[in-house]
C-alpha cells in the first residue's frame, strides 16, 4: 500500500468518523509540542482517564517523570484533542528505530497513553484521535507505527477493539512476566486463595537469593559499553530496537529518581545489565518494570542466576519495590527459570503507514521492544 493510498483511507475514515459523530467537527487536535501542556497536566489527565477505566486493576501508571521520559515533545504524533478548548483526548509517541533482518533503523513511533476524559467517551472521540495520530505519523515520513493493547478479559470497549476496526492492524500476543521479590506485600496487594498462596510461597522460595554477587548499581555506566552487550544478546531477533550511543544513554538515564539500573562487570566489560523504572502500584507500594534484561551469552546459568537474584534484592531494599514486571520483549532469557512466571497477555500492534516491507506476526513475537 502507498503512503498516498495510505493518506485517502485515513481521510475517508475520519469524513465517515465526523459524518456519523458530528460533534467532532468541533474538536481541535494540536501536536502537544503547539501546546502549553506540561509533563505534569498530561499526566494528571491520563492518569484521571485511566482510572476511570481501569478501577483498582493493576497497571502502568503515567507520572510526570515517565511522561518526560518517553514522550518526544518534537514529534507531531504526539497529539492533543481539545473541545470547547478543554483538554478531552491525547496520545504520547516516541520514536523507536528499529531493525530487521539486516535492514537498519527502520522509523516508527511507539505510541501510548492513548486517553480520552470520562465525559468525552462512547462519543467516537478515541477512533478520532488514533486516526489524527497515524495521519501525523504518515505526514511525517514515518512508515511504522507500534502499540501495546491491553487485551485483559472484563474490561469496556477497549483500545485494542478500536484500533483494529479503525486501520489495518497487525498483531501478536506477548506474554507479561512477573515474580515477587517481597512476598508479604505482595499477597497484600494482590490477594491470593490459600492454595494459591502456598504454591506461590513455596516457588518463591526456591527462587529466592542466598548469596549476593558483585553489581554496580544507582551509578551511569557509559552507553558505549553497553551497546556491545546489547547487540550480543539481540542480534537473533528478529525485530529489535536501534540504539546509536545517545539513545541508548537516554534510556539508561530513565525517569529521574524512578530509575532502576544494575550492572555486572567482568574485566573492564558489561557483562549483565537490568534496567527499568519504578512505578506505583497503590498507596506506599511499587512495581519494578524492566525495559532491558541484557545477560551475556557466555554466562553460565549459575552466573545469570546469581545476577539477577542479586539485583531483584536491591530491587527490594534500595528502590522499594515488591515485584518485578517484564515482558518477554525485553529480553532474549528464558525468565521461567529464574522463577518468573507468566501474570497476562498483551497485545503488540503494528500499522503500516507508507509503501515499505510488511511486518509479519512473527517479527512482533519476536521483537525486542520496550513495554509502555
Amino acid at each position: 500500500m502507498t503512503s498516498n493510498t495510505v493518506a485517502a483511507l485515513l481521510e475517508e475514515r475520519l469524513q465517515r468518523l465526523k459524518e456519523k459523530y458530528p460533534q467532532l467537527k468541533s474538536v481541535v487536535i494540536r501536536p502537544i509540542r503547539e501546546t502549553n501542556l506540561t509533563e505534569t497536566d498530561l499526566s494528571l489527565f491520563i492518569e484521571a482517564a485511566w482510572q476511570a477505566y481501569y478501577g483498582d486493576r493493576p497497571r502502568l501508571r503515567f507520572t510526570p517523570q515517565l511522561v518526560k521520559w518517553f514522550m518526544d515533545v518534537d514529534s507531531p504524533a504526539s497529539i492533543a484533542a481539545f473541545q470547547n478548548e478543554k483538554l478531552s483526548g491525547c496520545f504520547l509517541c516516541a520514536e523507536r528505530p528499529f531493525s530487521r533482518q539486516g535492514q537498519e533503523n527502520l522509523r516508527s513511533v511507539l505510541a501510548t497513553g492513548w486517553s480520552v476524559s470520562l465525559s468525552a467517551t462512547n462519543r467516537g472521540l478515541g477512533n478520532l484521535a488514533y486516526l489524527e495520530m497515524l495521519a501525523r505519523a504518515r505526514a511525517e515520513g514515518i512508515p511504522y507505527v507500534l502499540c501495546w493493547f491491553d487485551v485483559r478479559e472484563g474490561l469496556p470497549a477497549t483500545s485494542h477493539k478500536i484500533a483494529r476496526r479503525t486501520a489495518s492492524l497487525l498483531e501478536s500476543r506477548i506474554s507479561i512476566l512477573g515474580k515477587p521479590v517481597d512476598f508479604r506485600a505482595a499477597s497484600r496487594i494482590q490477594p491470593l486463595k490459600w492454595w494459591e498462596h502456598a504454591a506461590a510461597r513455596a516457588f518463591f522460595g526456591l527462587h529466592s537469593p542466598r548469596r549476593r554477587t558483585a553489581i554496580r548499581g544507582s551509578v551511569s555506566v557509559k552507553a558505549s559499553r553497553v551497546l556491545p552487550l546489547y547487540d550480543i544478546c539481540t542480534r537473533n531477533r528478529r525485530l529489535r530496537r536501534s540504539f546509536d550511543e545517545a539513545s541508548l544513554a537516554g534510556q539508561l538515564e530513565g525517569p529521574g529518581a524512578d530509575n532502576i539500573l544494575y550492572f555486572q562487570e567482568s574485566d573492564g566489560e558489561v557483562t549483565a545489565l537490568l534496567q527499568g523504572f519504578r512505578n506505583e502500584a497503590g498507596p506506599g507500594a511499587s512495581v519494578a518494570y524492566i525495559d532491558l534484561l541484557l545477560l551475556h551469552p557466555r554466562l553460565s546459568y549459575r552466573q545469570k542466576r546469581a545476577f539477577l537474584l542479586t539485583a531483584e534484592k536491591e530491587i527490594q531494599e534500595t528502590n522499594r519495590c515488591f515485584a518485578i514486571v517484564v515482558s518477554t520483549t525485553a529480553t532474549s532469557e528464558n525468565l521461567l527459570k529464574y522463577g518468573y512466571l507468566p501474570i497476562e497477555t498483551q497485545v503488540l500492534g503494528a500499522t503500516t503507514l507508507s509503501d515499505v516491507p510488511l511486518l509479519s506476526p512473527g517479527d512482533l513475537a519476536g521483537a525486542f521492544l520496550d513495554l509502555k
